[in-house]
């Protein structure tokens, strides 16, 4: 398995982020994807893909970290996207929940980082929370060409085939498994084999076995383990599929070493 979204960085893993990583390799994940929100954390990301080859930065601005962004701060992000080790732009999107920024604000960050996914030809990784509809919207009046995934997607089975139509994935976290979720459920049962993914976004969103609890990347097997059950798979084959399409998405290596 690859958990393609993880903030692996988090003072929660301080004490232990090494056993962490372990548990996850026991139970079945080759790759980590640690997903960069501001400029502190995307130097975290790139630090621990620095030395730990099963690991993956991504960087961007979180809509909910862009107050006091300087255009000094959007260099250094553009500086970011050109290594090795960054396959992906974002975490980046909309999120009307909070009121740390705008609307307004969160929509024109979303362009710019629009422009550098163009210009570094890579994947966005896309965070909507109450704007999946306004995410679409803005997709919609875009160049085609752009690629990317809704990380622990939040919408309905008619907003996730207008995202696939646009030409982004889903990713599927936590809430999968949680008792009210049957919208999401039924998500998962529609979605196309070959576009969407699986996360755990630790140390948020635990599975329902961890409710209020740390989530970390091993939990990430509960999530394939309902996949395969709403889709009548072995969970072996929820595994190689859904580490193909991450793979395929950020362009990783076929194989990892352990």
């Amino acid at each position: 398995m690859i958990d393609s979204h993880t903030h692996l960085y988090w003072e929660k893993f301080d004490s232990d982020r090494d056993l962490v990583m372990e548990r996850a390799r026991k139970a079945g994940v080759e790759s980590f994807l640690v997903v960069g929100i501001d400029i502190e954390t995307c130097q975290k990301a790139m630090a621990m893909a620095a030395v730990e080859e099963s690991v993956y930065a991504t960087a961007g601005f979180h809509p909910n970290n862009l107050s006091g962004l300087t255009e000094d701060d959007w260099d250094s992000l553009n500086g970011f996207l050109k290594k090795d080790c960054v396959v992906a732009v974002g975490e980046t999107g909309l999120d009307y929940y909070w009121d740390d920024t705008s609307p307004k604000e969160q929509q024109i960050a979303l362009l710019r980082h629009f422009d550098l996914a163009r210009t570094h030809d890579l994947p966005l990784v896309i965070h909507t929370r109450d704007s999946v509809d306004d995410f679409l919207d803005i997709l919609t009046a875009q160049d085609p060409g752009l690629r990317g995934v809704m990380h622990c997607f939040s919408g309905g089975v008619a907003q996730m085939e207008k995202t696939i139509d646009l030409g982004f994935d889903v990713s599927f976290a936590g809430p999968l498994t949680y008792k009210r979720s049957e919208e999401l459920r039924d998500v998962c049962r529609a979605v196309p084999s070959d576009r969407f993914h699986i996360e755990t976004d630790c140390p948020f969103l635990p599975p329902q076995s961890h409710r209020g609890k740390r989530n970390e990347p091993a939990l990430v097997r509960e999530v394939a383990e309902k996949v395969a059950e709403l889709r009548g798979w072995t969970l072996a084959e929820t595994m190689t599929k859904t580490s193909a399409n991450t793979k395929r998405l950020f362009e990783l290596p076929d194989s990892t070493p352990s």
